[in-house]
């Protein structure tokens, strides 16, 4: 990733987001929302999805109404908003160095 993607992606993180960290929007048949990061399928079709909090859900085909990609990214909006232009590029040359 280069530098200027890298703070793209910091500024606004909902812009480009890579399919392993798109969250996913499920509707249950019983009227509940949960929203996370696909983590897998069991044999039997059963979805996983971890929360934000790392809770692995686990629902299945039969309980599910609507599932669908999020437009949202995980990482918050705004997270940069308080770092000089400085701030962002230093930050993105250290992180970008591991």
């Amino acid at each position: 990733m280069t530098r200027e993607r890298f703070i793209q992606s910091l500024v606004q993180p909902s812009r480009e987001m890579a399919p392993q960290f798109t969250p996913w929007i499920v509707l249950t048949k019983d009227g509940q929302t949960l929203t996370g990061l696909y983590v897998g399928e069991e044999v039997d079709g059963t979805l996983k999805l971890a929360d934000q909090n790392g809770r692995v859900h686990r629902i299945h085909p039969r309980d599910i109404e609507q599932k669908k990609p999020s437009e949202q990214s995980i990482m918050p909006a705004g997270l940069a908003d308080n770092l000089t232009p400085q701030e962002i590029r230093d930050l993105a040359a250290f992180l970008l160095k591991k």
